[in-house]
């Protein structure tokens, strides 16, 4: 009987030894909002499209305990602990932002940065910079191990409500020179493999690489403003059937969202 009991006690303290289990912290981002809602084709928003794949992304994380994973708006807005961030931190999330422009732009001038030329992007709006620049500080604040942004795709074209010549999927990610370059960028690869299985690549000069270096989207941290692992996903172009025919949208958009979650699994499991 005392044979039992020593195994059981030492059972007991190998288990109470083991380093606590940290699960891996995803942020999920919706990109747009109701306020800046992206592009729009034939009445659909871009930011609805994003909101609908995005909840579904955070729902397949969340039933994995490997992962924490975050969403920053529902339908109800922006999450809470977002909001009250953007609120509370606006005068902070102004400072870091002015820092890191600065930073960068001294990095340039002193020739330990080289900036290259990538695909063109819109400029980002005054608030739409707050936000991002805010969402970029509160990870950098949080710890958070990946960040995902969400995003559909449009091209410039005479008449809007037709579709225009370029399709499919890329990922962009931080160019190497920035601190969370490389990592992205390894994380990246695999999400594109497994949604590459499934889902064509843009056709768009630059993008048809799949996975893009990038030094000017905020999304994923220009200016060296940002440390996780970041990734900014266009699922396509807006105006691609798969987007804007609801009764299939739904069961591509989980596709999707499968395909983004194995992706990410594979790369932090190895």
């Amino acid at each position: 009987m005392k044979r039992y009991f020593v195994v059981f006690f030492f059972l007991i303290g190998f288990f109470t030894t083991l380093p606590a289990f940290a699960a891996v912290r995803v942020l999920i981002v919706p990109g747009h909002d109701d306020t800046s809602f992206g592009t729009i084709y034939h009445g659909t928003k871009e930011a609805d499209l994003t909101l609908e794949l995005g909840e579904k992304l955070f729902a397949v994380f969340n039933e994995d305990l490997y992962f924490e994973p975050y969403i920053t708006r529902t339908r109800a807005g922006y999450a809470p602990v977002i909001a009250a961030y953007f609120e509370r931190s606006a005068e902070a999330i102004n400072e870091y932002r002015a820092f890191v422009k600065a930073k960068m732009e001294e990095s340039k001038s002193n020739g330990t940065f080289t900036v290259i030329d990538g695909v063109t992007h819109n400029n980002a709006s005054e608030d739409v910079g707050f936000k991002l620049y805010g969402i970029n500080k509160w990870v950098n604040d949080h710890g958070i191990d990946l960040v995902i942004h969400i995003h559909f795709n449009d091209v410039p074209r005479a008449d809007t409500s037709v579709p225009g010549a370029y399709t499919g999927f890329a990922i962009y990610v931080p160019d190497a020179q920035f601190t969370n370059g490389k990592i992205s960028q390894d994380a990246a690869k695999k999400i594109h493999d497994r949604l590459a299985q499934y889902f064509a690549v843009s056709n768009l000069p630059k993008e048809n690489a799949g996975v893009v270096s990038d030094q000017e989207l905020i999304a994923i941290g220009s200016n060296n403003s940002l440390k996780a692992k970041s990734v900014l996903i266009e699922y396509g172009y807006i105006y691609e059937s798969q987007n804007t025919d609801p009764t299939i949208r739904p069961i591509l958009f989980q596709k999707m969202a499968n395909e983004t979650y194995t992706g990410v699994k594979e790369y932090f499991t190895g």
